[in-house]
């Protein structure tokens, strides 16, 4: 679940430009497209006996032998299983020690294997050898960050995180900092490739989507270890760049932004909710009339980008979990347009995780599993639509044969 900063004003600052870059402009259609679909593996239901208990599974990662980490963050652990849905071991455990930590939300795997495990507050990674054993921690500097995404460029971590103080003007105020930047061992920042000041009131609570705007979803950080950053909300536009900060290329594309419909506008109005004291509190709800042209960056093998954008076509009747980006190549070249498609009822209830563009973890009955946890912390949490008190299962999906391609030329 997502809560979102109420901001009241803001700064932003774009990322350390150094000089320029080449251009790639890329046509509005894809030159060929590609549809893969994803079968069930393994399931692990609780009414098997041998399925050890579960909490809330917030994160999921493949590791290079094909291996499959599931991060409980209720039980505070990792399960690793093999390709057959088979229990290796248990990695981590609750606590402030070596190889432990408490209400983590991301996984990250190490080019050698091993393991990271993203604690949210006070902010850490610890890292784990594949066996389990610690291999050390990481900690940011600023000892009030938050983070809301994590990537390896290399052995140097990229995080998109959160600071928060007290605004100079008010006192009813805060000022938080949104950063997207490379840190070193130390915890200090290198390289800041975006960041944005925002004085949040509350009181009143006020959402303005057009002064919230911040490229979180809208980075990633290719196999190259390039960190790409779409960062206007209104235009289809990529920025590459090196850990040093240096601008290597640019991406643009004739993409329009989708206009919502009353629907639309009033579902996305219902999905922001905002928590003071654990106790939801009325927003003033400051929405747009249309979508970002790019609403995420996915990191794909071999240095290549996938694009979700306001281009592609919308299944909303569609039965099967759906998946839809474009590709751009290393060069930022678009090669194709790859759909994903899980041989599966779609649920509003199941959290989906694609791993990569063959590999996917079902959280079935997750939202229900997530609001008992935060219950159970005394956080409010706003209603669902059925499957209250559903148990919590989860499944992994891979592809199948080689997809079909349909050349479109």
């Amino acid at each position: 679940m997502q809560r979102f900063i109420l901001p009241a004003a803001m700064i932003l600052a774009a990322a350390t430009l150094t000089t320029a870059a080449p251009t790639i402009t890329c046509p509005f259609e894809p030159p060929a497209t590609r549809e893969v679909h994803l079968t069930r593996r393994w399931i692990l239901d609780p009414d098997d006996e041998a399925t050890p208990l579960l909490g809330v599974i917030r994160d999921a990662a493949r590791g290079p032998a094909g291996q499959v980490y599931l991060l409980d963050m209720q039980l505070c652990h990792v399960l690793e299983y093999d390709d057959r849905g088979t229990l290796v071991r248990t990695l981590g455990r609750e606590g402030d020690g070596p190889g432990e930590f408490r209400r983590s939300s991301r996984l990250l795997v190490h080019a050698d294997g091993d393991l990271g495990v993203q604690q949210d507050f006070p902010l850490k990674l610890e890292r784990l050898h594949p066996d389990g054993t610690p291999a050390g921690r990481w900690t940011p500097a600023n000892k009030t960050m938050m983070a809301t995404d994590v990537a390896l460029s290399g052995r140097r971590l990229v995080l998109c995180g959160q600071s928060r103080e007290q605004a100079r003007s008010t006192p009813s105020k805060t000022l938080d900092r949104h950063t997207i930047a490379l840190y070193d061992a130390d915890g200090e920042p290198t390289c800041t490739f975006a960041s944005k000041e925002v004085e949040t009131s509350f009181d009143p609570a006020i959402y303005d989507e057009a002064q919230a705007d911040f490229p979180g979803a809208r980075w990633c950080v290719t196999s190259d270890g390039l960190v790409v950053i779409a960062p206007d909300r209104d235009r289809y536009h990529l920025e590459y760049y090196r850990p040093d900060g240096e601008l290597v290329q640019v991406v643009d594309r004739p993409i329009t932004p989708h206009r919502r419909t009353a629907d639309e506008l009033a579902e996305r109005r219902q999905s922001v909710s905002y928590s003071v004291g654990g106790q939801q509190v009325a927003v003033d709800c400051r929405l747009l009339d249309h979508d970002p042209v790019i609403s995420r960056l996915r990191a794909l093998p071999d240095g290549q980008v996938g694009v979700v954008h306001a281009g592609l076509p919308r299944d909303t009747q569609d039965p099967h979990p759906r998946w839809r980006w474009d590709v751009h190549d290393r060069s930022g070249r678009l090669t194709e347009r790859v759909t994903l498609v899980a041989d599966a009822e779609a649920r509003a209830q199941d959290l989906w995780i694609v791993l990569d563009g063959l590999h996917a973890v079902c959280l079935h009955e997750f939202l229900a599993a997530v609001t008992g946890y935060w219950a159970g912390q005394g956080q409010e949490m706003p209603a669902l639509a059925g499957g209250e008190d559903a148990p919590h299962t989860v499944s992994y999906w891979s592809a199948d044969a080689q997809a079909t391609r349909e050349d479109l030329r």
